[in-house]
């Protein structure tokens, strides 16, 4: 059955009660799923690279365990096999069009989570350049390409190529019956957030305290290493935690291609509200406050 065909018939919130477990609390992450999926539910996280999937990941780990689907590049959890009831599937990174093609059960949902696409642009920047790991045939010289290229003609190159697929993403959901959610949110108020996030896309009904405990766990601080939102390690996975850091990055070129480029996206989504913002910016002509380039 289609995505379309599924959402807001009026179903009720699904009411998720803690599993018990023998094991004792921790301070850290658990391993033991706080909560159990409904049987015939089957669960959705779509959103595009360098939305904090891996984070949200995290977090789907600790509250519903096993039953998480593991997630594969290219996204071979989905395609590759047939979807299940009762599993999460986590790190979709696909349009509406491409889910719709989707055989799911009829007790699915789904939401989506996006991220201004500025700040996508510039973590896939540090991440591609320098911190992602080299597993991908071929990474080593995309990393070597975007070094050579320094940091404005890194994020012009990024803009024009990788960042499509993320900006197409976004462009087939935002006007969709899917529940989206800004990423940016989620760093002011996570618990709040989490739990807007399972109450209105999967209508689960998580208790407050076990958001304050996941989102915890889950903190900037805690996953890296003791860092405050802000304190940028351009060596970290967890390179800095706040919103709104492609303002230290886009030059006055940067930001004039990008709107040509994207700005459609930015308005539909409400990251701007009329055009002409990279004109309006207060930001001298030198080069960008990216790290220095390394070599392979």
């Amino acid at each position: 059955m289609k995505l379309k065909e599924l959402f807001f018939k009026g179903e009720r919130a699904i009411e998720v009660q803690p599993q018990k477990s023998d094991e004792p609390e921790q301070s850290t992450a658990v391993a033991a799923p706080e909560f159990a999926v409904p049987p015939k539910s089957t669960f959705f996280h779509i959103t595009h690279h360098k939305a904090a999937s891996q984070w949200m990941l995290g977090i789907f780990k600790e509250l519903f365990g096993p039953v998480v689907v593991k997630p594969e590049y290219h996204e071979r959890h989905i395609w590759d096999r047939p979807i299940q009831s009762g599993r999460v599937y986590s790190c979709c990174y696909m349009g509406k069009p491409e889910f719709d093609t989707l055989e799911v059960p009829e007790t699915s949902r789904a939401f989506v989570i996006i991220r201004d696409l500025r700040d996508t642009l510039v973590s896939a920047y540090f991440s591609l350049g320098f911190t992602h790991e080299l597993k991908v045939d071929g990474m080593d010289v995309f990393r070597n390409i975007l070094n050579r290229l320094g940091p404005e003609g890194a994020l012009l190159y990024l803009a024009e190529g990788w960042l499509v697929r993320a900006a197409r993403i976004q462009r087939t959901w935002l006007n969709s019956e899917v529940p989206c959610f800004k990423l940016e949110d989620f760093f002011s108020d996570a618990p709040r957030m989490l739990g807007c996030m399972f109450d209105q896309g999967w209508g689960l009904k998580v208790p407050q305290g076990q958001l304050d405990k996941v989102a915890e766990h889950h903190s900037f601080f805690q996953l890296s290493g003791g860092r405050q939102p802000g304190q940028e390690n351009v060596a970290s996975h967890y390179r800095k935690g706040t919103a709104g850091d492609w303002r230290n990055h886009f030059t006055p070129r940067v930001a004039e291609r990008f709107e040509q480029l994207y700005n459609d996206v930015l308005l539909l989504a409400g990251y701007e509200q009329q055009p002409g913002w990279s004109q309006q910016l207060e930001h001298s002509t030198r080069e960008s406050a990216c790290a220095p380039s390394f070599t392979i």
